[in-house]
Formats: structure tokens, C-alpha cells, sequence
């Protein structure tokens, strides 16, 4: 199953970095697009694969040193009347549903229109949400805004600024997750374990 399907895409980016192993889109822009992010029974999600660190791979057999990984930069990301769906098969198997909660591990998220940036180099990966809005049906909440600027790497997650506005309450949060590479496959549970220091 694809990770992302869209009816239309458009992109622009710059040819002139490609020799320096550098990937740069000024804009790309999907509409209607539907992004599935799913996790196996195993734990293991499908985007995994795409966004691990290939500097570390080994060298071919003719003996040649690694290559320096390539860095994509994304300027503007715009998705335009999307669709989210998040399933972890693990975690859904082996808990009962609330109707009454957020299930943060089976969602849909429809209506989805944002603008964002992003930057993944070696094991840093960074990404600042300008603006994001969407729709949830069970429960019923409707996200009116959403503000992100946030840093991961192998050993952590550092959220400079989160900012919510939902149709029932607004929240403000910096933070930082240590002790777990966010991208590098865990479990969703076993992130209330971790260490996690707030404001």
C-alpha cells in the first residue's frame, strides 16, 4: 500500500544542488492527497524504510567508501483537502476501543489543509508546521490551527514550539523527548515510559 496517493501533484526544485547530494524543492503541492501511516503486527511502519539514515550503509563490493547521505529539503509543503489515516495493528489488537477517547493509535483525519517545511540530513530530521487544519470523526473535534517547529535525531526530539486550537480548547507547549529515536521503530505505548520534560 502506498504511503502517499494524490490526485495531482506540483513541484518545483532546484537542479543545481543535485551534485552536491543535495535534494531542494521550493514547493510542492498535493491535493486531495491520502497519506497512510501504518505499523505491522510487528511493530514495524511503512515509512520507516524511507526515512532512516543511509550514511551508515556499507560499502559495495568493489570495497569503495561509504557516500555521504543525501539531504532533501522541502521549502513549502502545501496539502490541499487531505486525508490522514494512522493504524497501529500491535497496539489495536491488544486494547479494547473507547468510543469516547481519542485513539491515538486508529484515526482518520479528513479535510487536512496545511503548509509546512522539512529537512532531513543524515539523522537529523526537522519540520515546522505553519499552519494545519482538519477534521475528526470519532470523537468529533475539529482542529482549527496548528503551529510546530521540531528537531529530531537518533536520541531525541526537541519541540521548540507546539500551539493547538481545536473547536473546544487551545494549548502552548515546548518540550523535549530523550531517550528514543522517534523514526527508527517503537512501539507508541512505549513512549510513556520515556523521559520527557515539558513547559
Amino acid at each position: 500500500i502506498a504511503v502517499v496517493s494524490t490526485n495531482r501533484v506540483e513541484i518545483h526544485y532546484n537542479l543545481l544542488r543535485l551534485p552536491g547530494r543535495h535534494i531542494s524543492f521550493g514547493t510542492v503541492i498535493l491535493v486531495q492527497p491520502t497519506v497512510r501511516l501504518l505499523a505491522n503486527r510487528s511493530g514495524v511502519w511503512n515509512v520507516q524504510q524511507m526515512l532512516r539514515d543511509r550514511g551508515a550503509e556499507s560499502p559495495d563490493s568493489a570495497g569503495a567508501a561509504t557516500a555521504a547521505p543525501w539531504a532533501i529539503e522541502v521549502q513549502d509543503l502545501e496539502i490541499r483537502d487531505g486525508r490522514v489515516l494512522l493504524l497501529d495493528s500491535a497496539w489495536v489488537e491488544s486494547h479494547p476501543e473507547d468510543p469516547g477517547a481519542v485513539d491515538y493509535q486508529n484515526f482518520v483525519l479528513r479535510n487536512v489543509n496545511c503548509a509546512l517545511s522539512g529537512r532531513i540530513a543524515g539523522g537529523e530530521k526537522q519540520v515546522a508546521i505553519k499552519r494545519f487544519s482538519c477534521t475528526m470523526e470519532q470523537p468529533s473535534i475539529q482542529v482549527r490551527d496548528l503551529l510546530l517547529n521540531a528537531q529530531i535525531t537518533p536520541t531525541e526530539t526537541n519541540i521548540e514550539l507546539l500551539h493547538l486550537r481545536t473547536d473546544r480548547s487551545s494549548v502552548t507547549f515546548t518540550g523535549k523527548l530523550e531517550q528514543v529515536d522517534l523514526l527508527g521503530g517503537i512501539s507508541l505505548s512505549s513512549l510513556k515510559k520515556k523521559p520527557v520534560r515539558a513547559t
